[in-house]
């Protein structure tokens, strides 16, 4: 898991920041001197940053609307959505509720409660974070390293919770937060905030010093390599306050179970999604839809089938048809990935291990790294800086994983004999060795059926071996869990 590693005096001279510069400033002129003077651009921004902090510290109660609109593509995916998140604090109670799509979270009395719909049907019941703070929250509502819930969501939250909350949330990242002037033919002074490769601008309202909307941008050659990618990922937030230091209802702060699972950790809550109790992965338990035996997972009508033939580029732009990849090894591998995908990139170490096992056993196994959308350049650059030698093949238009049925990635499809036997999705840890298990397990011979008789059946342990000792009643070390994570979706 990657580390996290995020970072007046009075300012008004009209009745409003029209003519807010936060590079040279009025000041009044020194007596007799018919001079103004400019204010150092640091002390301006120390001047704003107080009024914005001191605003968010008189607020008790706040009930607010964010209102969204995402925008995104990844080579051939476009995504436009538009939808709204809603949020309530109230500083005296301690108690906070953040509606997120997909995503919901209470704190109350003392207890953080979170749901999810990736939980499927489990919800998070533990200690609420103490002190409440940024970090704290951040820390609570992220699991196995993606956070929960978005950026400008979390730096609204941030705000309203912080002692010095610019501070707080700057710690975290290596740029400092920047104010900007207001855009051209516009009010509203700017405050941007870098996290990772996001970068959020928010206007602040120049009568209330509060946050009026927020745009929240993704630098995609940061996370992709390729300086030169179409690639996008936008944001834009309207914050609309419905109540500020009035009374909240107490409504507000319900959670609803709806009848799920409590868990005391995600780590128990993820475990209970894709590991078996004994820690050991059983068929369907470890995010495998293609593997039979798994009430949440059902096996996939694919599993026993021909693959659907395809003849795609690799980076070489030369032709390779299926067809031909299974006649020359008895089994072949099509791990579906992305570059801007966090589990694909864990996952395709593993990939690379697993070859290497195949190779040193002399097993007919060739793995294809089958690209989701991206165009050769993005991918090259992405295989050469991080020294990866699996062949790839760049599914352009994304036609092969729509025959496959894939809408979330990594998704690796195990071909044995011209036949589809496994599918795992997602990634684990140390998942080569899980896959190797499971190859080694599909080409063992199959075991004949054991004749038994009747009377063979109905010996019990004491009949057969009376001298036997009966088995220890002591519970067995649950051995340790893999560290999982679910696939993206597309």
């Amino acid at each position: 898991m990657n580390s996290r590693s995020f970072t007046h005096t009075v300012l008004l001279v009209c009745t409003s920041l029209i003519a807010f510069n936060p590079h040279v400033i009025a000041q009044p002129a020194a007596p007799g001197s018919g001079a103004s003077q400019q204010q150092n651009p640091q002390a301006t921004h120390s001047q704003l940053q107080q009024r914005v902090e001191e605003a968010y510290k008189n607020i008790n109660q706040y009930q607010a609307t964010l209102q969204y609109h995402f925008e995104s593509q990844s080579g051939r995916w476009k995504r436009d959505e538009r939808g709204e998140f809603y949020f309530a604090f109230d500083r005296s109670t301690g108690r906070l509720k953040i509606d997120h799509p997909g995503v919901y979270v209470v704190i109350k009395d003392g207890t953080l409660y979170v749901r999810s719909d990736d939980f499927m049907g489990r919800y998070l019941e533990t200690q609420a974070p103490d002190p409440l703070t940024y970090a704290t929250l951040l820390e609570a509502t992220t699991i196995k390293g993606e956070p929960l819930l978005s950026n400008p969501m979390l730096l609204a939250l941030g705000f309203l919770i912080g002692e010095q909350p610019i501070t707080e949330l700057t710690e975290w990242t290596e740029n400092a937060a920047e104010f900007l002037p207001p855009e051209a033919g516009d009010t509203h002074p700017r405050l941007r905030i870098d996290l990772y490769a996001a970068s959020t601008i928010m206007k602040i309202d120049p009568s209330t010093f509060l946050i009026d909307s927020a745009t929240d941008e993704t630098d995609m050659s940061m996370m992709t390599g390729n300086a030169n990618t179409s690639d996008f990922q936008r944001k834009h937030y309207k914050y609309i306050i419905e109540k500020q230091n009035e009374p909240l209802e107490d409504h507000l702060f319900d959670f609803d179970t709806q009848g799920g699972k409590s868990f005391s950790s995600f780590d128990t809550l993820v475990s209970d999604i894709f590991g078996s109790p004994g820690g050991a992965p059983t068929a369907g338990t470890s995010g495998t839809p293609g593997s039979a035996g798994s009430a949440s997972q059902p096996q996939s009508p694919l599993i026993g089938t021909a693959p659907s033939d395809f003849t795609l580029k690799n980076l070489d732009d030369k032709d390779n048809a299926l067809a031909d990849l299974l006649e020359k090894n008895k089994v072949v591998i099509l791990d579906f990935w992305a570059t801007w995908c966090p589990p694909c990139r864990m996952a395709l170490p593993e990939m690379e291990k697993l070859q290497k096992w195949a190779d040193s056993t002399d097993l007919s196994l060739q793995i294809y790294a089958v690209n989701a959308g991206e165009d050769p350049y993005t991918v090259k650059d992405f295989w050469e800086q991080n020294n990866m030698t699996l062949p790839v093949l760049l599914d352009a238009d994304g036609s092969v994983m729509d025959k496959y049925g894939i809408n979330s990635i990594p998704q690796t499809f195990i071909i044995i004999d011209g036949k589809i036997e496994h599918i795992h999705a997602g990634y684990v840890e140390n998942m080569s060795k899980e896959l190797q298990n499971k190859i080694e397990s599909l080409l063992a011979p199959k075991p004949e059926p054991e004749a038994v008789t009747p009377d063979a059946a109905d010996t019990t342990q004491s009949d057969a071996n009376p001298n036997s000792s009966p088995a220890s009643s002591e519970p067995q070390a649950k051995p340790k869990k893999p560290k999982r994570a679910p696939a993206a979706p597309l």
